[in-house]
């Protein structure tokens, strides 16, 4: 038999299912869900909610804060942001649905498959000197799905300047060494030899 607060889950449920815009009916099934100490429904709940938020800034802060970054290099584990920088082992409990991988480490899906939700994504971006391998059980319990980045296009340069402009995104930890053109043998060098590279630009303005 279900309790009064599991009816009154169901029945404030309903309400809000048949009338979305019902502000009352959401009220009252957060209440029965705290009630009823059902956390995971309220977790959905409360997450539907700042999904859903008019604000935008309320929907991005969310993102962001459900977001990490996984970092094996001690020396780049240092984050002035408002995201949180771990190893992989360090976030054993997370289960993320998107991972990116900047890294270029040819092992690296056997270290990031763990946090992996099912059915996640795991997006190569970065640049293997190595045949990418990794342990297939692993991958096969989660049902992953792993992708390979493809080069920048226009639209992806419009949105990411859009970005800058709207003060949206900051790179000032990101951009860490910047070469002329006329450098540009010395400057790859450093790029995929040197850890501390996040990334670079290349100023083509003298030529």
């Amino acid at each position: 038999h279900l309790s009064l607060f599991d009816q009154a889950v169901l029945a404030f449920r309903e309400l809000a299912e048949a009338d979305p815009a019902c502000e009352e009916a959401e009220r009252g099934l957060e209440r029965a869900l705290r009630a009823a100490g059902d956390t995971a429904g309220l977790a959905d709940l409360l997450a539907h909610q700042v999904e859903s938020h008019p604000d935008p800034t309320v929907r991005e802060r969310a993102a962001l804060e459900r977001a990490g970054i996984l970092e094996q290099d001690p020396a780049r584990q240092d984050s002035n942001g408002d995201y949180r920088v771990v190893t992989p082992k360090e976030d054993s409990d997370s289960r993320y649905e998107r991972i990116c991988d900047v890294s270029g480490d040819s092992g690296i899906l056997d270290s990031v498959l763990p946090a992996l939700a099912k059915n996640g994504c795991v997006v190569l971006a970065g640049f293997y000197h190595r045949p990418v391998q990794f342990e297939f059980p692993r991958a096969f319990m989660v049902e992953a799905n792993i992708r390979i980045a493809a080069e920048w296009q226009p639209a992806d340069l419009e949105l990411a300047r859009t970005l800058l402009q709207d003060r949206r995104i900051a790179v000032n930890d990101l951009i860490t060494h910047q070469y002329t053109a006329r450098e540009a043998a010395p400057a790859y060098d450093k790029a995929f030899s040197d850890p501390h590279c996040l990334k670079m630009i290349l100023d083509w303005r003298s030529l």
